[in-house]
């Protein structure tokens, strides 16, 4: 069994990795059937399975947000561990036009006894975590075409 400080550890590589876009590190993690379920995408992309689907998505969504963004960073943090399963909070800070949205939301994954993410679940507003994506206060606009 894994213990919480590895997961911890593989946990804090995986969220690094994603705020670096470094997508060849993030898809050398996934297991080869890893499921990545959001019921709050913006997309029509509500489960994915496997590491090429996956990591097109994130690449698509960090594409996307520099498309309409003047400014794009990303920043994580490992909130919880419990077992073989870590919560991540990510923020997403988005500047267009001189005005900052900061947007944030929490994924939880869990490790495989092989140390690969085998599941990554988005939180939805009220399910594991009581806050849904937010503004950070004094902070708002959006970064939308035009």
């Amino acid at each position: 069994m894994s213990s919480e400080e590895d997961v911890r550890a593989r946990a804090q590589i995986f969220a690094e990795s994603l705020d670096r876009n470094d997508f060849e590190t993030v898809a050398a993690m996934l297991a080869p059937s890893c499921r990545y379920e959001s019921g709050a995408s913006l997309t029509s992309e509500d489960t994915l399975v496997g590491p090429d689907a996956i990591v097109a998505s994130y690449r698509s969504h960090d594409t996307r947000a520099r498309s309409l963004c003047d400014s794009v960073e990303y920043s994580s943090v490992v909130v919880a561990v419990d077992g073989k399963t870590a919560v991540i909070r990510f923020t997403d800070i988005l500047e267009k036009a001189g005005t900052k949205h900061a947007y944030s939301c929490r994924q939880r994954i869990t490790v495989d006894e092989h140390w690969r993410i085998d599941t990554i679940v988005q939180a939805v507003g009220g399910w594991w975590h009581p806050e849904p994506p937010r503004l950070t206060p004094g902070v708002s606009g959006t970064c939308q075409d035009g």
